[in-house]
């Protein structure tokens, strides 16, 4: 009874020494850093060239030009990566921490002259990059050249465009002139100018929405307004006007000539002037205009009544 005891109190305390070993730390991986130099040609263009990240080793990645930080994309939802450092045509990738085994991260570089590479970024095990240089080898490589070409047609099409915007004048002149020609002297279509100061002014859908002026000329209406995007982090883009009649014995829609903005693309806390051309209607006693602007692809429009 006594030697069963014994046991039992030594079979205890040996497997109570063998819970409290400690855990035998992981073996350190050893790895030999390398510099490789990868190349995209014709060949390879259906490959994607793996490239192998340690803990530890910096892996910098060599363009043979600088690289558009706007379009280099790095898809880690995990963030095993740190945030890549970019300066000219170098990229420096880090790991936080060893990648798990089978992960992979797609890495996509945009170049200045517009080509794009793309890697796929796995942890190293023999062997870690250090350096990696890549060559482009395209059939049709986008080289310094092309740039400045880019450059020169864009420069030819700005020419084209100014000498554009320097006739537009002349012919609006021209158009003012012949509708002059087409109305007869003394009837009621034959009036000249007219301006009229407008005050009308409504927030809505986080716009400021201020009518100036309506000016007349022959059949056609002018309509100056401006518009306040008070929205901090959205842009405003208009998508089209829209004007009605409202009051009196009718209501009806207002035939739309033409319109044109300063700013195309309305960022936060800057103001845009708007023109609004539209048929002028043969108005009733008591009644008013309303004019909506309507957001390209959103849903903050904006309606606002006033007073011709």
């Amino acid at each position: 009874m006594r030697s069963s005891l014994a046991f039992a109190v030594i079979l205890g305390a040996a497997s109570g020494a063998a819970r409290s070993e400690p855990q035998r730390p992981q073996p350190h991986v050893e790895r030999r850093v390398t510099n490789r130099v990868l190349t995209f040609s014709p060949e390879t263009s259906t490959a994607v060239p793996e490239v192998f990240l340690a803990p530890g080793v910096p892996t910098t990645l060599i363009f043979p030009l600088n690289i558009n930080e706007g379009a280099t994309r790095l898809a880690d939802p995990n963030k095993f990566i740190y945030k890549p450092q970019i300066y000219r045509n170098t990229v420096v990738l880090s790991p936080r921490a060893e990648l798990p085994a089978g992960a992979v991260v797609p890495l996509s570089v945009g170049l200045e002259d517009g080509t794009l590479v793309s890697f796929i970024l796995r942890g190293a095990t023999a062997e870690a990059d250090f350096q990696v240089t890549v060559e482009l080898k395209m059939t049709k490589p986008h080289a310094p050249e092309s740039l400045q070409a880019l450059k020169q047609t864009i420069a030819r099409l700005q020419g084209s465009l100014d000498e554009c915007q320097a006739s537009g004048g002349s012919s609006g002149i021209s158009k003012i002139a012949s509708l002059v020609l087409t109305n007869e002297p003394g009837s009621p279509a034959a009036r000249t100018f007219e301006s009229h100061r407008v005050h009308a002014v409504d927030k809505q859908s986080r716009l400021l929405v201020r009518v100036h002026h309506l000016y007349r000329l022959f059949s056609q209406s002018y309509l100056l307004l401006t518009v306040e995007n008070r929205d901090p982090s959205r842009v405003w883009v208009l998508d089209r006007p829209e004007l009605k009649l409202r009051g009196g014995s009718e209501s009806a829609a207002l035939k739309l000539v033409t319109f044109d903005t300063d700013l195309k693309a309305l960022p936060p806390e800057e103001i845009a002037k708007v023109v609004v051309v539209f048929e002028t209607p043969a108005q009733q006693s008591g009644q008013r205009m309303s004019i909506t602007l309507l957001e390209k692809g959103g849903s903050r429009h904006a309606t606002l009544d006033f007073e011709p």
